[in-house]
């Protein structure tokens, strides 16, 4: 489980594809504080699990589901959201959010004003294209499912 809060910005070093994964190498400081092979960490907004640490940086793999269905753009040089996984005795600054991605969406709208910004979005499968409907079985999905996350 994860806050949604952003713990550091770190930058993608290299990717490698293999036949069954995208394996991604992150450089960072501050997320790899104890952190250990086989911890979950949320890497912009996406559930991983770490697989490599080594000096400066650890290694994700994504399988091609995960790589599917969240089109990560992760190509050297790119900036990425890290934050750890939440322990038991952590104050949740945030919200509880699993990052476990659900499908991409497309933003629509954003507005800033004096308490924060709002953003509008659009699910893949929530309207009817037809007729510009919503066919989405529970309407108020946020409710059913909770605070999500957006890269």
């Amino acid at each position: 489980m994860f806050t949604g809060i952003v713990e550091e910005i770190g930058k993608v070093a290299r990717t490698s594809v293999t036949a069954a994964e995208l394996q991604v190498y992150i450089e960072a400081e501050t997320v790899l504080e104890g952190l250990a092979v086989g911890d979950s960490i949320a890497v912009s907004g996406c559930c991983l699990t770490v697989v490599t640490i080594l000096e400066g940086e650890f290694k994700v793999e994504l399988s091609k589901e995960t790589t599917h269905k969240t089109s990560p753009n992760w190509q050297p040089g790119a900036q990425v959201n890290l934050e750890r996984a939440t322990r038991l005795e952590d104050r949740l600054g945030g919200h509880i959010v699993t990052g476990h991605v659900e499908g991409i969406g497309t933003g629509e709208q954003s507005h800033s004003h004096d308490h924060g910004h709002d953003h509008s979005r659009h699910h893949p499968h929530d309207h009817d294209h037809d007729h510009g409907h919503s066919h989405h079985p529970y309407p108020h999905a946020d409710q059913l499912h909770g605070p999500r996350t957006l890269d």
